[in-house]
């Protein structure tokens, strides 16, 4: 089995949507943040039902699937165009 991208809200705890790529949940951040959502509220992980728990990335939080998906600068998060 492949795995897979999940993006949540960390505040509520739900997932907003899995991805095969971490290009496409990039985008829906990009998109999230574009709408005024909270950047900080976001929480990006990686699963794979195949591999044991130890053996997954961690889980990136915080301003930092924001940064990953290219929206952070030098005065914190900015809103795309």
């Amino acid at each position: 089995m492949v795995g897979y991208r999940e993006l949540w809200d960390g505040d509520t705890r739900d997932m907003i949507g899995a991805h095969e790529l971490e290009a496409g949940a990039l985008k829906v951040v990009r998109d999230l943040v574009g709408r005024d959502y909270s950047a900080d509220e976001l929480v990006l992980l990686f699963d794979d039902p195949a591999r044991p728990v130890e053996g997954l990335p961690p889980v990136i939080a915080g301003a930092d699937p924001a940064a990953r998906a290219g929206l952070s600068g030098p005065d914190g998060i900015r809103r795309p165009d």
